[in-house]
Protein backbone atom coordinates (compact mmCIF):
# COMPACT_ATOMS: atom_id res chain seq x y z
CA UNK A 1 0.00 0.00 0.00
CA UNK A 2 1.05 3.70 -0.92
CA UNK A 3 2.57 5.22 2.30
CA UNK A 4 2.97 8.91 3.19
CA UNK A 5 6.07 9.20 5.45
CA UNK A 6 7.79 12.36 6.98
CA UNK A 7 11.12 13.08 7.17
CA UNK A 8 13.28 14.67 9.10
CA UNK A 9 16.88 14.95 9.15
CA UNK A 10 16.49 14.07 5.36
CA UNK A 11 19.98 15.17 4.09
CA UNK A 12 21.91 13.05 6.79
CA UNK A 13 23.41 9.91 5.30
CA UNK A 14 20.47 7.49 6.76
CA UNK A 15 17.45 8.90 6.03
CA UNK A 16 18.83 10.42 2.82
CA UNK A 17 19.19 6.63 1.59
CA UNK A 18 16.11 5.98 3.62
CA UNK A 19 13.72 9.06 1.32
CA UNK A 20 15.57 7.69 -1.85
CA UNK A 21 14.22 4.35 -1.54
CA UNK A 22 10.66 5.39 -0.27
CA UNK A 23 10.86 7.56 -3.67
CA UNK A 24 11.31 4.62 -5.80
CA UNK A 25 8.85 2.59 -4.27
CA UNK A 26 6.20 4.90 -5.23
CA UNK A 27 5.49 6.14 -1.91
CA UNK A 28 4.63 9.80 -1.03
CA UNK A 29 6.93 11.80 1.38
CA UNK A 30 7.35 15.34 3.02
CA UNK A 31 10.60 16.39 4.34
CA UNK A 32 11.59 19.44 6.95
CA UNK A 33 14.95 20.67 5.57
CA UNK A 34 17.07 23.98 5.96
CA UNK A 35 18.25 24.14 3.34
CA UNK A 36 15.79 22.52 0.17
CA UNK A 37 18.48 22.83 -2.28
CA UNK A 38 20.79 20.43 -0.96
CA UNK A 39 18.33 17.46 -0.54
CA UNK A 40 17.36 17.90 -4.10
CA UNK A 41 21.15 17.96 -5.11
CA UNK A 42 21.48 15.01 -2.89
CA UNK A 43 18.40 12.89 -4.61
CA UNK A 44 19.69 13.33 -7.95
CA UNK A 45 23.05 12.20 -7.37
CA UNK A 46 20.78 8.80 -6.14
CA UNK A 47 19.66 9.06 -9.50
CA UNK A 48 15.85 9.99 -8.21
CA UNK A 49 14.68 12.15 -11.49
CA UNK A 50 13.35 15.88 -10.79
CA UNK A 51 10.06 14.13 -11.83
CA UNK A 52 9.67 11.95 -9.39
CA UNK A 53 10.93 14.66 -6.89
CA UNK A 54 8.07 17.19 -8.05
CA UNK A 55 4.81 14.59 -8.01
CA UNK A 56 6.12 12.80 -4.90
CA UNK A 57 8.28 15.10 -2.22
CA UNK A 58 6.94 17.56 -0.61
CA UNK A 59 9.70 19.61 0.80
CA UNK A 60 9.15 22.46 3.69
CA UNK A 61 12.33 24.62 4.72
CA UNK A 62 12.38 25.12 8.51
CA UNK A 63 14.55 23.84 11.40
CA UNK A 64 13.66 20.67 13.50
CA UNK A 65 13.79 22.91 16.58
CA UNK A 66 10.25 25.17 15.79
CA UNK A 67 7.91 22.91 16.71
CA UNK A 68 5.16 24.79 14.52
CA UNK A 69 7.17 23.16 11.57
CA UNK A 70 7.42 20.25 12.39
CA UNK A 71 3.83 20.27 13.16
CA UNK A 72 3.68 21.30 9.49
CA UNK A 73 5.09 18.17 8.34
CA UNK A 74 2.96 15.87 10.25
CA UNK A 75 -0.23 17.41 8.85
CA UNK A 76 1.55 16.94 5.32
CA UNK A 77 -1.36 19.69 4.58
CA UNK A 78 -4.09 18.19 6.07
CA UNK A 79 -3.65 14.61 4.73
CA UNK A 80 -1.50 13.47 7.80
CA UNK A 81 1.39 10.64 7.79
CA UNK A 82 1.75 7.26 8.89
CA UNK A 83 4.98 7.02 9.24
CA UNK A 84 7.68 9.21 10.33
CA UNK A 85 11.49 9.04 10.12
CA UNK A 86 13.53 10.71 12.09
CA UNK A 87 18.24 10.75 11.29
CA UNK A 88 18.81 13.89 13.56
CA UNK A 89 22.04 13.93 14.71
CA UNK A 90 24.80 12.99 12.23
CA UNK A 91 28.11 12.97 14.38
CA UNK A 92 30.71 16.10 14.16
CA UNK A 93 34.73 15.56 15.29
CA UNK A 94 36.17 18.43 17.51
CA UNK A 95 39.32 19.59 18.68
CA UNK A 96 38.57 17.48 22.44
CA UNK A 97 40.67 14.40 23.86
CA UNK A 98 37.52 13.75 26.21
CA UNK A 99 34.72 13.88 23.48
CA UNK A 100 36.32 13.82 19.44
CA UNK A 101 32.85 13.23 18.31
CA UNK A 102 29.46 15.33 18.57
CA UNK A 103 26.87 16.56 16.85
CA UNK A 104 26.57 20.15 15.28
CA UNK A 105 24.08 21.41 17.38
CA UNK A 106 24.36 19.15 20.80
CA UNK A 107 21.11 17.80 22.85
CA UNK A 108 19.77 17.76 18.98
CA UNK A 109 18.65 14.32 18.91
CA UNK A 110 16.57 14.76 22.62
CA UNK A 111 15.61 18.27 21.56
CA UNK A 112 13.71 16.89 18.13
CA UNK A 113 12.29 14.04 19.38
CA UNK A 114 10.32 15.87 21.96
CA UNK A 115 8.78 18.25 18.99
CA UNK A 116 8.19 15.36 17.04
CA UNK A 117 6.42 13.50 20.13
CA UNK A 118 4.88 16.59 20.83
CA UNK A 119 3.63 17.43 17.42
CA UNK A 120 2.48 13.72 17.10
CA UNK A 121 -0.03 14.03 19.96
CA UNK A 122 -1.53 16.73 18.42
CA UNK A 123 -2.26 15.11 15.19
CA UNK A 124 -5.16 13.43 13.69
CA UNK A 125 -3.58 10.43 12.70
CA UNK A 126 -1.52 9.77 15.87
CA UNK A 127 -2.94 6.16 16.87
CA UNK A 128 -1.64 5.25 12.88
CA UNK A 129 1.11 6.86 12.86
CA UNK A 130 4.91 4.80 13.11
CA UNK A 131 7.77 7.10 14.42
CA UNK A 132 11.08 5.71 13.48
CA UNK A 133 14.31 7.22 14.96
CA UNK A 134 18.06 6.09 14.04
CA UNK A 135 19.98 5.87 17.25
CA UNK A 136 23.53 3.88 17.57
CA UNK A 137 24.88 0.45 18.59
CA UNK A 138 25.94 0.57 21.49
CA UNK A 139 23.91 3.21 22.54
CA UNK A 140 22.24 1.45 25.88
CA UNK A 141 23.73 0.50 29.15
CA UNK A 142 21.29 -1.55 31.00
CA UNK A 143 20.68 -4.57 28.16
CA UNK A 144 22.64 -6.96 26.66
CA UNK A 145 25.39 -6.13 24.57
CA UNK A 146 24.52 -5.18 21.26
CA UNK A 147 28.42 -4.66 19.97
CA UNK A 148 31.51 -6.83 20.50
CA UNK A 149 32.86 -6.26 24.08
CA UNK A 150 36.06 -5.38 21.97
CA UNK A 151 34.21 -1.75 21.04
CA UNK A 152 33.24 -1.47 24.27
CA UNK A 153 36.58 1.18 25.20
CA UNK A 154 36.05 3.00 21.85
CA UNK A 155 32.62 3.50 22.11
CA UNK A 156 32.78 5.02 25.63
CA UNK A 157 35.55 7.66 24.35
CA UNK A 158 34.97 7.88 20.95
CA UNK A 159 31.40 8.49 20.67
CA UNK A 160 30.40 9.56 24.79
CA UNK A 161 28.94 12.61 23.65
CA UNK A 162 26.74 11.63 20.64
CA UNK A 163 25.36 8.33 23.10
CA UNK A 164 24.65 10.71 25.81
CA UNK A 165 22.23 12.33 23.19
CA UNK A 166 21.11 9.38 21.46
CA UNK A 167 20.45 7.84 24.69
CA UNK A 168 18.54 10.89 26.26
CA UNK A 169 16.27 10.59 22.83
CA UNK A 170 15.78 7.06 23.64
CA UNK A 171 14.18 7.75 27.28
CA UNK A 172 12.13 10.25 25.85
CA UNK A 173 10.81 8.01 23.44
CA UNK A 174 10.50 5.12 26.20
CA UNK A 175 8.45 7.63 28.42
CA UNK A 176 6.18 9.09 26.01
CA UNK A 177 5.10 5.67 24.17
CA UNK A 178 3.39 7.26 21.03
CA UNK A 179 -0.03 5.69 20.78
CA UNK A 180 1.08 4.65 16.94
CA UNK A 181 4.19 2.76 18.24
CA UNK A 182 7.51 3.16 17.63
CA UNK A 183 11.05 2.03 16.34
CA UNK A 184 14.99 2.59 17.41
CA UNK A 185 17.26 1.74 14.40
CA UNK A 186 20.57 1.32 16.34
CA UNK A 187 23.18 0.29 13.45
CA UNK A 188 27.00 -0.06 13.90
CA UNK A 189 28.65 0.64 10.89
CA UNK A 190 26.56 1.37 7.53
CA UNK A 191 27.79 1.59 4.32
CA UNK A 192 26.94 2.47 0.60
CA UNK A 193 27.81 -1.07 -0.39
CA UNK A 194 24.63 -2.59 -2.81
CA UNK A 195 21.58 -4.26 -0.47
CA UNK A 196 21.96 -7.59 0.20
CA UNK A 197 18.55 -8.48 0.71
CA UNK A 198 15.53 -9.10 2.79
CA UNK A 199 17.60 -13.13 3.03
CA UNK A 200 20.93 -11.29 4.83
CA UNK A 201 18.16 -10.45 8.12
CA UNK A 202 18.56 -12.25 11.30
CA UNK A 203 15.78 -11.25 13.89
CA UNK A 204 16.51 -10.71 17.61
CA UNK A 205 14.96 -8.67 20.57
CA UNK A 206 16.48 -6.12 22.73
CA UNK A 207 16.61 -8.51 25.43
CA UNK A 208 18.42 -11.08 23.11
CA UNK A 209 19.92 -8.72 20.18
CA UNK A 210 21.60 -10.46 17.64
CA UNK A 211 25.15 -8.26 16.86
CA UNK A 212 25.92 -6.67 13.93
CA UNK A 213 22.63 -7.41 11.93
CA UNK A 214 19.32 -6.57 11.99
CA UNK A 215 17.24 -7.51 15.26
CA UNK A 216 13.12 -6.42 14.17
CA UNK A 217 9.81 -7.33 15.90
CA UNK A 218 6.50 -7.11 13.89
CA UNK A 219 4.60 -3.73 14.00
CA UNK A 220 1.70 -5.46 16.13
CA UNK A 221 4.43 -5.93 18.84
CA UNK A 222 5.68 -2.60 18.37
CA UNK A 223 2.25 -0.94 19.13
CA UNK A 224 1.28 -3.00 21.74
CA UNK A 225 4.57 -2.90 23.81
CA UNK A 226 6.27 -0.09 22.08
CA UNK A 227 9.84 -2.03 21.92
CA UNK A 228 12.97 -0.48 20.17
CA UNK A 229 14.41 -2.41 17.35
CA UNK A 230 17.91 -2.91 17.28
CA UNK A 231 20.05 -2.58 13.77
Amino acid sequence: MPRRVAFFGATGGCANACLAYTLQGGHSAVALVRRPGVLREQLRKREIADEMVESQLCIVKGDVKDITSVAEVIANGGNGVDTIVSGIGSPTPQFSLLRPLTTTDPGICHKATCNILDALKDSTNAASTLLVVISANGVLNDSPCDHPLALLPLYAWLLRGVFDDKRAMETELMKTKPTGGYVVVRPSVLGSDPSKGMQAVREGTTEQPVQGVVEAEDRSALCSQGFPITY
